[in-house]
C-alpha cells in the first residue's frame, strides 16, 4: 500500500544536508591572508587552487572578497571558482546574496559576474537585476549583455522607458549589443519618443548596428528603412515569427471584433471570456515581438485591461500573458483572476473548465506584506518588495473533479498571479497532493479524474510542470538549481519520456500534436532542463517547425486536441520564444 502523502514527507525528499568541515576555519583564514597580498597576480593564483569552497560558508568568503576586490584579474578569477560550485545550498546563498544586498553599489558589482557567459542562473539573475530598485544596478546588469541573450531582449527594451537617463543609455547600448532585429520597432518608438540629446546618440548607435546602415538620429529615416527591410538580416527563427504574427495580427483583429459586437448586441460575459482563444492569440503575439504601436497589440492590450475571468483555459492564459507584459498594469486584474482560481478549483486538487456565473470575485482584496502564508517569491527587484494582495482560501462549492489538462492551465494561471498575490498553500498542496498520487506505475499520466488512464506525452510533460509549480511556489524547492530532479515522482516521469519519446515523435517532433509541444516547453523551463535524456527538447522542436512552417506563416495540421491553424500558430511561437520563465534555468542563450 502506498504511503499517504505529506509535505514533511516531501520535504525531508528534497532536503539537502551540509557536509561537516572540520577544518573550515583554517581553510577561511588562509584565504583571508592570502586575498590581503598586495600583488593581483598572487591573489590570482590562490583563488585558482582553491579547494573545499563548494558549500554556503565558501561562496558566501568568495562573494565577499568579489565585493572588495579592485583587480578585473581577481575578480574573474573569483568568478570563475563561483561558477564552479554545484552545491544546491552554496547557489542558493550566491542569488540571495546578489539580489538582496542592501548595498546598490555591491549589487552593481555583482552584475559583472554575469559578464561569463557559462555563469549559472545568468539569465534569470539578470531579469531580476534588471527590475533592480536602485538605476546604477538596472545600468550595470544592460551592460553584462552577450550576443547570445537575446531572450533578455524583451527585459532590455522595457528599460528603453526607465525614469533614469543612465538606465536608457545602457538599455540602448544592451539592444546594440543584442543586434536583433527584433528590437527595431522599439528603438524607433524610444528615439521619436526621446528628449536627452546622449540617449538619442545611444538610440541611432544601436540602430545602427542592428541594421548596419549609416548612424543617424532622424526617427522618419529608420521608419522608411524598416518598411523595406524588416525582415532583413534575420535569422532562421525571426523570420518565422515575423511571419507569424503577420499572419495572427488580422485573426485577432476579426475575432476582438466578434467579441466587440457580441458585447455590443447583449451577449454575456461568458461568451466574450469564455474560450474565445483571444488571451492565448495577445500572449503570442507579444511573445513573437509585435510591438505596442501596432493597431493589433493596442487592441489585446484593451482586451486583457478588460478581462474578467470566467473559463480556466482562457483566464490563466490571460493571467500569463499580463505577468509577462507587466504587473503594474494588470494588477487588478491579476488579483481577480488569482481569487477566480483559488475558487473554481476541485475538491481533489484538479481543475475543470470553469463556472460562468459561481464564484466570480470582484477586483480588490486585502493587501499584506509578502510575509504571508506562502513563502517569498523571487528574492530582489522591484517586484518583490511591492506588497501583495493577499488571496482568501474561501469554503465555496467545489467541483468533485475536472481533467489534468485545465489543471496545468489554473496553476500556471495562479503562478503568474502569485506575481503580485499570496496564493493560499492549500491552493498548491492540493494539486501537488493529486499529481503525486496519481501518476500510472510507468511514470506518466493520463487526463481523466481517476488518474488510472493510459499515460501519453502531452499529459505528462503537463504533470512534470505542474509538480514543480507547486513545489516551488510551497517553497520546498525555493529555486535551486536541479533541486526536486531527483526526487521519485519526476524521476520516473522523466524515465517515460525518454523512454517513449521516440514513439511519440514517430513521425518527427511533430508527432506530438501543437498543444504538446508548447507544453514541451513548458516542462523544459519550468524544471530547468534542456533535453529528456538524450534529446534535445528545444533544438528538435526549433528544427521540425522551421521546416513545418505554412506558406502562409501559420502553423498546424487543422486537427488536435485545441484544432485549428491558430490555435497551433499560438503555441508555436510561444515555443520558439520559450515563453515560459523558469526557475532558475538558462537554457540555450539563442533563438537564431
Amino acid at each position: 500500500m502506498r504511503k499517504p502523502f505529506t509535505r514533511a514527507s516531501l520535504a525531508a525528499a528534497f532536503a539537502l544536508s551540509l557536509p561537516v568541515f572540520a577544518e573550515w576555519d583554517h581553510v577561511r583564514e588562509a584565504f583571508l591572508r592570502q586575498m590581503a597580498d598586495p600583488v593581483a597576480e598572487n591573489r590570482v593564483q590562490s583563488v585558482r587552487s582553491l579547494t573545499g569552497f563548494d558549500h554556503p560558508d565558501g561562496m558566501a568568503l568568495l562573494l565577499s572578497a568579489y565585493a572588495a576586490e579592485e583587480d578585473s584579474d581577481v575578480r574573474h578569477a573569483l568568478a570563475d571558482a563561483m561558477n564552479a560550485s554545484t552545491n544546491v545550498r552554496a547557489r542558493d546563498v550566491f542569488r540571495d546574496t546578489i539580489l538582496k544586498h542592501p548595498e546598490e553599489r555591491a549589487r552593481a558589482r555583482f552584475c559583472a559576474v554575469f559578464a561569463d557567459e557559462r555563469m549559472l542562473d545568468r539569465v534569470e539573475m539578470l531579469r531580476f537585476l534588471m527590475r533592480d530598485p536602485g538605476a546604477s544596478v538596472r545600468a550595470r546588469a544592460c551592460r553584462n549583455l552577450g550576443p547570445r541573450d537575446s531572450f533578455l531582449l524583451r527585459d532590455v527594451a522595457l528599460l528603453l522607458k526607465d525614469p533614469a537617463v543612465e538606465v536608457r543609455m545602457a538599455a540602448s547600448q544592451g539592444l546594440g549589443v543584442l543586434r536583433s532585429m527584433e528590437s527595431v520597432e522599439r528603438l524607433i518608438e524610444a528615439l521619436e519618443a526621446e528628449e536627452n540629446r546622449e540617449v538619442r546618440w545611444g538610440l541611432a548607435d544601436a540602430l545602427a548596428k542592428v541594421s548596419g546602415v549609416e548612424h543617424t538620429e532622424d526617427p522618419a529615416v529608420w521608419r522608411t528603412w524598416w518598411a523595406e527591410h524588416r525582415t532583413d538580416g534575420m535569422g532562421p527563427v525571426d523570420k518565422a515569427l515575423a511571419r507569424s504574427s503577420d499572419w495572427l495580427k488580422p485573426v485577432f483583429r476579426r475575432g476582438y471584433e466578434s467579441v466587440l459586437a457580441a458585447k455590443q448586441g447583449g451577449a454575456g460575459a461568458a461568451f466574450v471570456n469564455g474560450n474565445s482563444g483571444l488571451a492565448l492569440q495577445a500572449y503570442a503575439l507579444w511573445h513573437a515581438g509585435v510591438p505596442e504601436s501596432d493597431p493589433a497589440m493596442k487592441e489585446a492590450l484593451d482586451y486583457l485591461m478588460e478581462f474578467r475571468p470566467q473559463m480556466t483555459y482562457e483566464s490563466a492564459i490571460a493571467a500569463m500573458a499580463m505577468a509577462d507584459i507587466g504587473t503594474a498594469r494588470f494588477r487588478a486584474q491579476l488579483v481577480e483572476i488569482g481569487q477566480f482560481l483559488c475558487d473554481t478549483q476541485c475538491a481533489n486538487g484538479q481543475w475543470s473548465y470553469g463556472n460562468w456565473t459561481r464564484n466570480i470575485p470582484t477586483r480588490g482584496g486585502k493587501t499584506t506584506s509578502s510575509g504571508g502564508n506562502t513563502p517569498a517569491r523571487k528574492p530582489g527587484g522591484t517586484e518583490a518588495q511591492q506588497k501583495k494582495t493577499q488571496l482568501a482560501n474561501r469554503s465555496v462549492q467545489r467541483n468533485p473533479s475536472g481533467d489534468n489538462s485545465n489543471t496545468q492551465y489554473g496553476l500556471l494561471g495562479l503562478r503568474a498571479a502569485a506575481t503580485v498575490c499570496e496564493v493560499p498553500n492549500a491552493s498548491w498542496q492540493r494539486s501537488l497532493e493529486w499529481f503525486s498520487k496519481r501518476q500510472t506505475r510507468e511514470g506518466g499520466w493520463g487526463y481523466g479524474a481517476g488518474g488510472v488512464d493510459m499515460a501519453y506525452e502531452s499529459m505528462t510533460v503537463s504533470g512534470l510542470a505542474s509538480i514543480h509549480i507547486c513545489l516551488n511556489e510551497l517553497g520546498l524547492v525555493q529555486g535551486k538549481p536541479g533541486a526536486g530532479l531527483n526526487a521519485p515522482v519526476t524521476k520516473k516521469a522523466l524515465e517515460w519520456m525518454e523512454k517513449n519519446w521516440e514513439q511519440q515523435h514517430a513521425g518527427g517532433f511533430g508527432g506530438s500534436n501543437y498543444y504538446c509541444i508548447y507544453g514541451i516547453e513548458r516542462a523544459g523551463m519550468i524544471l530547468g532542463i534542456n533535453a529528456f535524456g538524450k534529446h534535445d527538447w528545444y533544438e528538435e522542436g526549433k528544427t521540425w517547425l522551421l521546416a513545418n512552417q505554412l506558406p502562409t506563416g501559420a502553423w498546424g495540421r487543422g486537427v488536435g486536441i485545441a484544432g485549428g491553424e491558430t490555435y497551433d500558430t499560438c503555441f508555436a511561437i510561444l515555443f520558439l520564444k520559450k515563453a515560459t520563465k523558469g526557475y532558475t534555468v538558462s537554457g540555450p542563450a539563442t533563438d537564431k
